[in-house]
């Protein structure tokens, strides 16, 4: 058995934030996932690609978290939890970008740094560098638990202090029903 050691970058206005991740070759891309998850402190309620990259980074073949073909469907996709690492390492090399929250679209970096033999004392996958402070997963107003647009919309509140669905162009109904 191989450990791999990823280093996860994520793009951070506030410099360099990364996270090395060790995790063994017979895991699969949903552990590596989930790893990213907690060594980020994000939440885990969101959609998430891995997309096979080059040494430009350019994105390659998708593997999703979760198979969203139709039935009907017959192109079949890659799914994180089905996808060992060993499947994908070729020469002790490995890139790819890991995409989660398309609605946000939090961006990381995930290049393999080493392979290691493995250590009695340490339960995989593994946390074993941080640098940097991770991005908040949500702005103020954003996340789940918090009073966002929709809770804004759900409340009969002003979106953004107006409402965007006044039309001052447009006159009164009554202009209109001449029929």
């Amino acid at each position: 058995m191989k450990i791999f050691r990823f280093r996860v970058l994520i793009d951070s206005e506030d410099g360099e934030v990364f996270r090395d991740i060790d995790i063994q070759d017979n895991q699969t891309l949903e552990d590596l996932h989930n790893s990213i998850q907690l060594a980020f402190e994000f939440d885990n309620s969101q959609m998430a690609s891995f997309y096979l990259s080059d040494e430009e980074w350019v994105k390659g073949d998708e593997i999703t978290l979760f198979d969203m073909n139709e039935a009907s469907s017959k192109e079949e996709l890659a799914v994180m939890e089905n996808v060992k690492l060993a499947e994908l390492v070729e020469e002790e090399k490995l890139k790819m970008i890991y995409v989660f929250d398309f609605m946000n679209i939090w961006t990381f970096y995930v290049d393999l740094s080493q392979v290691l033999t493995p250590s009695g004392k340490v339960k995989y996958p593994a946390v074993v560098n941080f640098v940097g402070e991770a991005p908040q997963q949500y702005a103020s107003g954003e996340g789940a638990g918090d009073d966002g647009i929709l809770s804004s919309i759900l409340k009969n509140e002003p979106f953004l202090g107006e409402n965007p669905y006044t039309d001052d162009s447009f006159g009164d109904y009554e202009d209109y029903n001449e029929f």
